[in-house]
This record gives structure tokens, sequence and C-alpha cells, in this order.
């Protein structure tokens, strides 16, 4: 603290960023080994249910958050705890709730299906369905109250930590190699972050505003339809592809498909959770004080994230063919050229969410809702069209068209309600 202020708020600046980059520096690397580790020695057909699986933990929370996540964010970005704490406690309760019934669908797909994912492992990642569902929910609030730094804690332990264990399990006891003891490892994760999120809640005297809060269920749900629209919206998007490749070239294929898209994603949790993120309370209390000052942030947070992942994209296109041959899987070298598809389509999926929380921050939220809506009908119509006809290639196409389909009306729409001409209008409503 002395140091910062000696430095003055500069040294803040620096700090933050840097350490964020480290915190999913770590991270990244954790995730890029269990890639390789997982394609080595679970096989590409493991991959594909571990990559199912991950979509499925992602789509969870945009399905049964309602949308309110964003409609709480900007609560917490301008209000203090006293206010906003129940409207999270209550928010995870629903989500709690939500999850269990949908749990209990699943159970009864599977077995009606004949259980293509074995049991033990639905067992086990019930258990990670639920706590990351809530986890997510808890990295929103926190990043949306300007807690960053400890929301990327939070995600290293787990995301980041467990599969350095995992790997080494594996590496040293043979039997280990299995997708249950990977599951059983994410599970271990998420507790630990789960007890370390509670003593920040505990010490903080944040617990004595665990109350339920009516005012999410009679405002915060209606006014948070075109957000629950979007939410739902770019989780069908971002992973439709996975589960039309399995449908349409196998759970191998569909490995592939996972090992490059997390390679690539690599882009986009880097320099959206350390560069980008960090901007965001500050451009939502610009947008509703200052527009001149809201076009000065967006300027510095485009310039600065487009930077990074770009330099960062360079270096995994160059990196990547040299450390292929090493998992000894040909068709990951048979489809490399794939990968480059997927590196340029995760670029623009990085500006599709970063403007997805720059038009929250200017209040267009029908207009996101729409745009996202328009897309998914589009986006499934080529991955429809391209996957038969050009196989994995034509899936990163897909990718790659569905992301500058969603970029451009965002970009256009976030430029226009940013000119100086709002100035005055801003102004006003403030």
């Amino acid at each position: 603290m002395k140091r910062a202020i000696a430095f003055g708020p500069n040294w803040s600046n620096l700090v933050t960023p840097l350490l964020l980059i480290t915190i999913r520096g770590l991270n990244t690397v954790s995730k890029f080994a269990l890639s390789l580790y997982t394609a080595r020695y679970l096989g590409l057909s493991d991959l594909g249910i571990y990559g199912l699986l991950v979509a499925g933990t992602t789509i969870l929370p945009a399905f049964a958050g309602f949308g309110t996540s964003d409609w709480i964010g900007r609560q917490a970005a301008r209000s203090n705890l006293a206010q906003v704490g129940p409207l999270m406690t209550t928010r995870l309760l629903l989500s709690v709730a939500f999850n269990l019934g949908l749990q209990a669908i699943a159970y009864g797909v599977n077995a009606f299906l004949g259980a293509p994912v074995p049991w033990p492992v639905m067992m086990l990642f019930s258990g990670v369905a639920l706590l990351e569902h809530l986890a997510d929910d808890a990295a929103v609030m926190l990043t949306y109250r300007g807690h960053v730094l400890l929301s990327n804690v939070l995600f290293f332990l787990r995301a980041g930590l467990w599969p350095m264990g995992v790997i080494a399990l594996g590496l040293i006891v043979p039997g280990a190699r299995t997708l249950e003891v990977l599951i059983a490892g994410w599970l271990i994760g998420l507790v630990l972050m789960w007890l370390v999120l509670a003593v920040f809640v505990t010490r903080r005297g944040a617990w004595m505003y665990v109350r339920l809060d009516r005012r999410l269920i009679t405002q915060g749900i209606p006014q948070s339809v075109p957000f629950y629209l979007k939410d739902m919206s770019i989780a069908t998007n971002l992973y439709i592809d996975r589960f039309l490749v399995s449908l349409l070239l196998g759970l191998e294929l569909t490995g592939v498909y996972t090992f490059f898209w997390s390679m690539a994603n690599v882009i986009h949790n880097l320099s959206l959770s350390a560069i980008f993120l960090p901007y965001l309370s500050k451009l939502i209390r610009a947008a509703h004080e200052s527009m001149s000052e809201f076009r000065a942030l967006l300027a510095r947070a485009e310039l600065s994230t487009a930077t990074f992942a770009v330099f960062l994209a360079i270096g995994l296109i160059v990196v990547l063919p040299f450390i292929i041959p090493y998992v000894e899987r040909p068709l990951l070298t048979a489809h490399l050229s794939v990968f480059v598809v997927i590196v340029a389509a995760t670029l623009l999926r990085l500006g599709v969410d970063s403007y997805n929380y720059v038009l929250v921050a200017l209040h267009h939220d029908r207009a996101i809702a729409i745009i996202s809506l328009a897309a998914v009908p589009l986006s499934a119509a080529l991955y429809a069209l391209l996957i038969p006809s050009f196989g994995l290639e034509g899936a990163g196409i897909a990718y790659f068209l569905t992301g500058a389909l969603l970029i451009v009306p965002r970009l256009v729409l976030s430029r226009r309600s940013a000119l100086p001409s709002n100035d005055a209008l801003t102004q006003s409503s403030g």
C-alpha cells in the first residue's frame, strides 16, 4: 500500500494488469498442459467427451441465470454492498434451484440414450456442474464490483491449479489416466475455490447481507429479458459447433476440434480477463457520467486488448506445430490448418465479447438481444452447411464467419453511441 501511494495511481494501473496476466498465464499453461496430457494419454474420444462436458458447464449458467448477471452487475458497479448483497444471494439460490432441476433432466436423458456418458463420470460431473455454475455467477459479480484480481485468483483455483495435480498423478500412476480422475480433480479445485471465497466473504462481513431480495424477481428478471436472450444466443453460438461436429464427424474429430479450440481460447481468456475486464467498472461509470471520458477509456481498452491478443495469436500459430508431434496423434497434424482458422475466429470472438460489455455499459440491452438472436440461425446454418461439405475445415470456417457476423453490428452500434453529439445527453441523464 505504501509503495502504491509513493508511486501514485499509475503504479496500480501497471501492477494489476501484470498480476492478472501472470495469473491467467499460469492458468493458460495449466490448461495447455491438460489438453496435451488428455490428447496423449486419455485419447481423442475422451477429450471429445470432456469438451462436451465443458460446453455444458458454460451453457448452463446462460440458461439458468435468466439474464440477471448483467442487470445485477450494473447495480453492483454503482451501488454499495448493502444494496447489492441480497440481490447476489437471491441470484445464487435461484441458480441452485434451476441447476438441480436441469441435472434431473440430464440424468433422465442419459438413461434414455443408453448412458453415452458413463454413470461414474455423470455422478462426479453433477458436483462440478453445480459448483462451476455458482462459481461463474460469483465471478461475474466480483468483476462488476471491481474485484477483478480476486476473481482471477479464484478462477485459477477452480481452473488452473487442479490440472497440475491431475497431470502429476497421471504421470506417476498410469492407472490414474482416466476421465473420472480428471473430473474428480476438477471437483476438488472447485471445493477449494469456494472455501477461499467463504473466508473472503466472512472476513469482509459480507455475510450480514446474505438474505433474499424480491427485487430480483419483480424487477431484475423482467428487465433482464434482453440479457437472457443474449446469454442464451451467445452460449448456443459458442458451443453449437462441438455438438454438430460430434454428431456429423464423430468423437475423435470432436476431440481434434476441442484441442485446437482450447489452444486458441488461451488468446480469449488472457486478453479479455487480464487486459479488457479491468476497465469494465470504469467504463460503466464513465458511460453514466461522461461520454468523453468513456471514449478515452474505451480507446485505451481497445488498443491494449487488440495489441496483446494479436501478438499472442502469432506466437501460438508459430509454436504449436513444434509441440503437436510430441502428442503422437496423427489426426492433429493432419488438420493443423484448421488451427489457424480457429485462431482468427477466436480474435473475432474476443472482439464480440468485449463489445458486449461496452453495449451493456451503454444500456443497449434490446439491441444486444436482437443481434444475438439473429445470429443463432445464421450460425447454425453455416455449421450445418459447411461441416458436411468441408469436414473439420468447414467447422473452422463457420466459426470464423459467425464471429464476423456478430462483431460488425456491435462495433457499429458502440461507435455511434459514443459520438461526441451524445455528450450532452449523457450529462443530462446523469
